[in-house]
């Protein structure tokens, strides 16, 4: 019992850094649960209310419940996604499982191609906000031709300070935008806190991720004692964002890996969207480059974030 209190108590903290104002927790005599509001990314008004109450067994020995509210669905649809839902808790038996949860939603609502009739006006808008979005697609690429190429990656060559070459690769995620503001995740795979600076130092060359309103980094590398890890974050001024990042590397227990998010602010504020995307565009990144999958086990980052980590700071 103590073991699965102790496991639920930390599956929240690391929700609540991830989602933000966007994750509501409920207080009962004796559970707690959880709910969340997706909306679509082109159409607002289709949303998903997710809520989840995690029992006092979970997760070690009994399933999270959970309802959804989704009034613009039909039936097939519903049923659609609740054997979604089903196989995500079927697959995770014994796990932390509410993040993956969010996002199966969240990619079911996205992804949804209903052949349901809306309004003419609400598909003119959805056409217009699309084009807007492709617009400032073609206009971040076209400023990122030395950044960008067709393979989506490119390799420097640096003299390391133990005196070895040493190659990372940088690869660059598909940009977020919103409101005007832009987001792009990069990722790297190093193996000391030397080649994280010159990531971040090689990557800045770049006039475009120089000039980001906010450089987000997180990074996290086996090696500490105690068999803990080397791990530490930057807001770069986005106040908690560093945090949250690294809340959800620790949350997905990736390793060897750094993470930096530029931002470009468009001129409006997102509130807590901002995280959202921030973590989204690493998230989609890091999976992309294969280092999070459906066999990512959740206790192992559940216990990862009870050790302390020997922290290095970021020059």
């Amino acid at each position: 019992m103590d073991n699965n209190k102790a496991l639920r108590k930390e599956e929240i903290e690391a929700l609540s850094a991830i989602y933000g104002d966007d994750l509501v927790i409920e207080e009962g005599s004796e559970q707690k649960s959880i709910s969340i509001t997706l909306a679509h990314r082109l159409i607002p008004e289709k949303t998903i209310k997710l809520n989840v109450t995690l029992v006092d067994d979970y997760p070690l020995h009994k399933p999270p419940t959970y309802m959804f509210s989704a009034p613009w669905m039909s039936g097939v649809m519903k049923r659609n996604l609740s054997l979604t839902l089903e196989k995500v808790i079927s697959e995770h038996v014994g796990e932390n499982v509410i993040y993956i949860m969010i996002e199966e939603a969240r990619e079911y609502l996205d992804k949804d191609e209903s052949q349901e009739s809306t309004s003419q006006s609400a598909q003119e808008k959805t056409e217009e906000k699309t084009l807007d979005v492709e617009a400032e697609q073609d206009e971040l690429e076209e400023d990122s031709k030395p950044l960008i190429s067709h393979q989506n990656h490119h390799h420097y060559h640096k003299r390391g300070s133990n005196g070895n070459d040493t190659v990372p690769t940088l690869y660059h995620g598909e940009p977020i935008i919103d409101r005007r503001s832009t987001f792009q995740a990069h990722l790297a795979v190093v193996n000391c806190v030397e080649q994280v600076e010159e990531v971040i130092n090689t990557l800045k060359t770049n006039k475009k991720i120089a000039s980001a309103t906010h450089n987000i980094v997180a990074y996290r590398i086996p090696g500490g004692s105690h068999h803990s890890f080397i791990q530490d974050c930057d807001d770069d001024g986005e106040t908690h964002a560093g945090g949250r990042l690294l809340h959800l590397l620790q949350l997905l227990d990736v390793k060897n890996v750094v993470v930096i998010v530029s931002r470009w602010y468009g001129g409006v504020n997102l509130g807590a969207d901002r995280f959202k995307h921030i973590n989204n565009a690493a998230r989609e990144l890091l999976c992309k480059c294969g280092h999070v999958n459906n066999n990512t086990d959740s206790n192992t980052a559940e216990k990862t974030k009870r050790k302390s980590g020997k922290k290095e700071k970021l020059k």
